[in-house]
């Protein structure tokens, strides 16, 4: 026994000394991947998209890099209902205060606007040779998107809530944001003040609860929490008379295919209480890495009678 212990002592010794007689190298072999980047839009005329590859740090910490690792050079064209649409290069001074000194380069074009149940292509010729391409296909969030909601008026003696419900989508998410807008004496432009769907006591002071990415396809907001953004809408500015209130308008940006099944690959990554060593690393683009979607955003008007904005003292 003694014998033997000696032995496993010694193999564990050796073992020791080999292994800090190799210097550890913590890089796996590197892999040079390109990456496109680009979601189509459906409230501009202006779609961006862009392109870049990945890099090899120099030492331990990634950021202490500034090289700029955008492709620039590369032929990038976009087809959408029997038409081709050519994105140019360029670029942007950076504003930000990133690592990088160089400017934003990005591809654009400014004269796309699908509609929505419509196919979108895209594809990148990089200057190496490498061909990127991926497909969206915008949400169906036009015509008909809200035949669901109740009432486009608010009358709160008729009603306790406002209810707005949309066209199911399947299994894609949707953002939904509600505004009064109004105008405020001696400036013509509209403003916006967000409504939330409720409020809930925090340490003795009403917290608003604002919608977020969801998948459920309807909001309810009740007449107490109206009521409440009604009150702050003026702030402390006494002179209610001076608030002309419009309309309410309810906005559903409703995001394709892609971009949920993205969202959703970060929601099971991100977790307060693990640490995820095998996150999801979504791409739907073919030839290389990174994300083509697109999203459409869809616009629901909603009246107040006269009575309850007067209530407020509001015109």
């Amino acid at each position: 026994m003694k014998k033997l212990l000696i032995a496993i002592l010694t193999l564990i010794s050796i073992s020791i000394f080999y292994s800090c007689s190799n210097s550890l190298n913590p890089y796996a072999p590197f892999r040079e991947r390109y990456v496109l980047s680009g979601i189509i839009r459906s409230d501009t005329t202006l779609q961006v998209v862009t392109l870049s590859k990945s890099y090899q740090p120099a030492g331990f910490n990634p950021f202490a890099d500034s090289e700029n690792v955008a492709i620039i050079g590369a032929e990038v064209n976009v087809w959408y209902n029997d038409s081709l649409y050519i994105m140019r290069d360029s670029s942007i001074a950076r504003v930000d205060s990133s690592r990088y000194n160089s400017n934003v380069n990005f591809y654009y074009c400014k004269n796309l606007k699908p509609a929505p149940n419509s196919y979108v292509e895209i594809q990148a010729l990089l200057p190496n040779g490498l061909l990127l391409t991926s497909i969206t296909k915008t949400p169906d969030a036009g015509y008909g998107f809200f035949d669901q909601a109740s009432n486009d008026t608010f009358d709160p003696t008729q009603n306790s809530q406002i209810y707005v419900g949309w066209k199911d989508l399947g299994n894609v998410y949707y953002a939904p944001r509600i505004s009064i807008i109004y105008y405020q004496k001696g400036d013509t432009n509209p403003k916006n003040f967000f409504v939330p769907l409720s409020y809930f006591n925090q340490n003795g002071n009403l917290t608003p609860n604002y919608p977020q990415l969801t998948k459920i396809n309807f909001f309810t907001i009740d007449y107490s929490t109206l009521n409440e953004a009604m009150t702050e809408l003026s702030g402390t500015d006494k002179n209610k008379s001076d608030f002309t209130i419009s309309k309410i308008i309810v906005d559903v940006i409703a995001y394709d295919e892609n971009l949920s099944t993205y969202y959703s690959s970060l929601q099971q990554s991100v977790d307060g209480f693990t640490v995820n060593l095998d996150a999801a690393d979504y791409s739907n683009i073919t030839g290389g890495f990174g994300i083509f979607g697109s999203y459409y955003k869809a616009s629901f008007r909603i009246d107040l009678v006269r009575s309850y904005i007067n209530s407020f003292g509001y015109n």
